[in-house]
């Protein structure tokens, strides 16, 4: 009886462990360089907005909303009027003010 107790504990071990060693295998072996803290890439639509005084960007996934701090009314309008999801790279300054790096991974020129 002493033995069959024995054999069952080391191979309930012997099962944990490699549980464990198989969880440790399928971890992605590479991850993404960590960000900045502020900055943020995502796919939203550019709108000019009266009540915002300005260009903002509406973030598709999750909504959110962030008013532009860098506006360059020409590039700007030229979004806004087509109205298709564009990638936006960025910085926020507070919670929800954003200053345009790249847009569609081009240079923003920024304000003029």
């Amino acid at each position: 009886m002493q033995n069959k107790q024995v054999a069952w504990i080391i191979s309930l071990g012997l099962g944990m462990l490699l549980l464990m060693a198989a969880a440790g295998w399928t971890q992605p072996k590479e991850q993404a360089p960590p960000t900045a803290p502020g900055t943020l890439t995502m796919t939203g639509k550019i709108v000019n907005s009266t009540s915002y005084g300005g260009f903002i960007v509406i973030r598709i996934k999750p909504h959110e909303e962030y008013k532009i701090l860098n506006q360059n009314e020409t590039v700007l309008r030229e979004f806004a009027k087509t109205g298709e999801p564009v990638q936006i790279e960025g910085s926020l300054r507070g919670a929800y003010f954003l200053t345009i790096d790249k847009i569609n991974g081009k240079a923003y020129p920024g304000p003029k």
